[in-house]
């Protein structure tokens, strides 16, 4: 039997490629990203105007310098420093409201809110700056009978990278 040249020759190469796949391989590396730790600074208390207890005047109770204290009057602007990964998304957790103060707790916070931006940001720079403001209730005339210094129990405001 005679086996012509281009059947040997196809038989060799089907032959040397089957051997050269039966082993292959590849290189790599790992990687990984380290991202900076996130941290937050409050720079002060949260103050509300001072008030005079219990004078019915009309309109509910005044501030020291007479101006009316009406429901949604703001506290002090705290501005708090996130720092952190630049360019990665934060969320900022506030306390639950209505937030009640001790002894005179006809005082309360009803809303802890920002000026600008809400409870999800991205830290563009690091350090980067935010504000929180909180309002009262309406207070109504009588609702603080005692003169004095009043605060809530410690509050917490939390940063945490998004979606970790």
């Amino acid at each position: 039997m005679k086996v012509s040249f281009c059947v040997i020759a196809a038989l060799f190469f089907i032959s040397a490629n089957a051997l050269a796949q039966s082993s292959a391989s590849d290189t790599f590396v790992g990687k990984i990203k380290v991202w900076a730790p996130i941290t937050l600074n409050c720079t002060a208390d949260m103050a509300f105007p001072d008030i005079v207890a219990n004078v019915a005047v009309a309109g509910g109770l005044r501030t020291t310098d007479a101006s009316p204290v009406p429901g949604g009057a703001s506290g002090h602007n705290m501005t708090c420093t996130v720092t952190g990964q630049v360019g990665k998304q934060f969320r900022v957790t506030r306390p639950a409201t209505p937030i009640s103060f001790l002894v005179e707790t006809d005082i309360k916070i009803d809303s802890i809110d920002y000026p600008s931006g809400g409870d999800l940001r991205t830290l563009t720079t690091s350090p980067y700056d935010f504000e929180v403001n909180g309002k009262l209730q309406a207070i109504s005339a009588g609702a603080v009978p005692n003169a004095g210094d009043y605060e809530t129990a410690a509050l917490t405001i939390s940063v945490a990278y998004n979606n970790i």
